[in-house]
């Protein structure tokens, strides 16, 4: 998947494919506690890519 870094405004590729199965339980729990776009920004500030994708993801998701 790709996304947009917001701090740095460059292109980021990773696929969620890739991402483990603790990254996605983070992103589930973070949602759960901040709301999607909470848990979006606090993993762009920290750069939790493979936990971002999976935000993205799921926001995606819930827009259809």
């Amino acid at each position: 998947m790709n996304f947009l870094n917001a701090n740095t405004e460059r292109q980021v590729d990773y696929k969620t494919s890739d991402v483990s199965d603790q990254m996605r339980s983070l992103a589930e729990r973070l949602s759960g506690h901040l709301g999607l776009d909470g848990a979006i920004q606090i993993s762009t500030e920290n750069q939790w890519h493979g936990v971002l994708s999976v935000l993205l993801e799921m926001k995606q998701r819930r827009s259809r």
